[in-house]
């Protein structure tokens, strides 16, 4: 028992050396495909000019099933692996609301800025707008570590609603308009293929392998209006469960050692005999 015992703890040790010593391939080599991107805003901004003036906004979420998602970005192409370039984009979804709301002329009103071309129940657009597009240019796409860098710029776009404190788009008072575009820029952002903590996993509108971070934009419109918009990554708390946090070729490993460890625990057991 003791020599069986000891030639198959040897045995399983050297195999399992020689396994963990077989180099894994890395999971990062992967396209940017068409796909939708998530974002939340917890800040933006834009002067209207006379008599609104410059109002601070924040974002409304589109509805309990896109988490606290407020802006919806369209990729409209695709990158190889490890490749950077341009890819075509287009702000789909927008959904804003004043921080707090605006004195114009000795009255209150809350400030809505909206896009809605997925035509989402919860948003309103009441106008035909223009589509809000623009191009995202990855910088860099580093497959080694599955991340880079990319530069973004919009045209964009939206409906303005102003409706009285307390009441909605029909009361008296309300109105609504539309402006743009916004030529809103940004440089130097950072992206991921792998998706940050609570992603949105929203049906229908696949997100791929392409995760932007924190985004600031800041820009002007053609009458020198000036607008910012800070974004970062939505979260639901309706998400799938997490990715592993390493390769599945380890996790193939895993299982391998754990099978020949049990094979070898049954053939000692097996074979042995009571004095």
């Amino acid at each position: 028992m003791g020599l069986v015992g000891n030639r198959s703890i040897w045995l399983f040790a050297i195999v399992l050396t020689i396994i963990v010593s077989i180099p894994v391939a890395p999971i990062y080599a992967l396209p940017i495909d068409r796909g939708y991107s998530f974002f939340e805003t917890p800040d933006a901004s834009f002067d209207f000019g006379a008599p609104i003036g410059m109002v601070h906004l924040k974002g409304m979420p589109l509805g309990s099933a896109y988490g606290n998602t407020d802006t919806i970005v369209q990729r409209l192409g695709e990158l190889p692996a490890g490749a950077t370039g341009n890819i075509p984009v287009q702000l789909v979804e927008l959904s804003l609301r004043s921080s707090s709301p605006v004195n114009i002329g000795g009255s209150f009103f809350d400030v809505f800025v909206t896009i809605n071309d997925l035509s989402l129940p919860n948003v309103m657009q009441p106008d035909t707008l223009p589509p809000s597009m623009g191009q995202i240019m990855v910088t860099s796409h580093d497959d080694a570590v599955g991340s880079g860098k990319v530069d973004s710029f919009f045209d964009v776009f939206f409906d303005v609603f102003v409706i009285p404190v307390g009441g909605n788009a029909n009361s008296p008072g309300a109105m609504h308009f539309m402006a743009g575009p916004l030529q809103l820029t940004e440089t130097g952002a950072l992206w991921s293929h792998t998706p940050p903590p609570n992603y949105p996993v929203i049906p229908n509108l696949p997100t791929d392998s392409f995760f932007p971070a924190d985004v600031s934009f800041s820009g002007s419109d053609n009458k020198g209006n000036k607008g910012t918009d800070d974004i970062v990554p939505a979260v639901s708390p309706q998400s799938s469960i997490p990715d592993f946090p390493f390769s599945y070729s380890l996790v193939i490993v895993f299982v391998a050692v754990a099978a020949l460890y049990l094979g070898i625990r049954q053939r000692i057991t097996t074979g042995f005999k009571p004095f």
